[in-house]
């Protein structure tokens, strides 16, 4: 008897909007031609070059509908593949949304999520106008409808761990409290990955 392989799809996801920097789209090109070939299928999120003009304020998110089409089309290509595990090569922190929002659905509800990040990106349109900065937030339920309601089925906050936090602003402190979510910081994990062992 032969067992089918895992299959990894990697996404190539060059999104600047999200945090209205345009090097992003750069860095995700830079990123696939540094990365091994890959394995298995690779795609490609269309997304529109950063050119001189302003992108606009939409209901409190810069470039709003522009993200929203591409998560949109993501998740219609991560969909074509249904892979077990994703890579993905991006771009600023919102092209986390649709590939973890899949793999929480594909592993029901199970996925751990270790955020490495000086951020918790638990933001909401109430507080900052850049989606890059929401994108756990949604991912836990929480935020703009539109991008929340990408996530079919939130992750749990017991399954979410933050390393190497840097002190957080009021509202996002409040957020991590009010979510009971675990975090070190990165001079906690300096000598000893202990706290994310024991969370795990």
């Amino acid at each position: 008897m032969t067992t089918q392989p895992d299959k990894t799809l990697r996404l190539i996801f060059p999104q600047w909007q999200g945090g209205n920097n345009a090097p992003y789209h750069f860095g995700a090109q830079l990123l696939a031609w540094l990365a091994p070939d890959a394995s298995g299928p690779v795609e490609h999120v269309a997304v529109t070059e950063p050119d001189d003009q302003p992108l606009e304020l939409e209901n409190g998110i810069i470039a709003r509908h522009a993200l929203l089409a591409q998560l949109g089309l993501a998740r219609q290509l991560i969909d074509q593949h249904q892979p077990d595990r994703l890579v993905v090569l991006g771009g600023d922190c919102l092209v986390d949304l649709a590939p973890f929002a899949y793999l929480n659905e594909r592993y029901d509800g199970d996925l751990a999520v270790l955020w490495v990040d000086a951020h918790p990106d638990v933001m909401t349109p109430r507080d900052f106008q850049h989606a890059h900065a929401m994108v756990m937030g949604n991912l836990l339920g929480e935020g703009d409808k539109d991008f929340v309601n990408a996530v079919k089925r939130p992750i749990k906050p017991a399954n979410v761990m933050y390393a190497g936090l840097q002190e957080t602003l009021e509202v996002e402190s409040a957020f991590i409290k009010r979510l009971g979510l675990r975090s070190a910081d990165a001079q906690a994990l300096a000598h000893s990955s202990e706290p994310v062992l024991q969370w795990l």
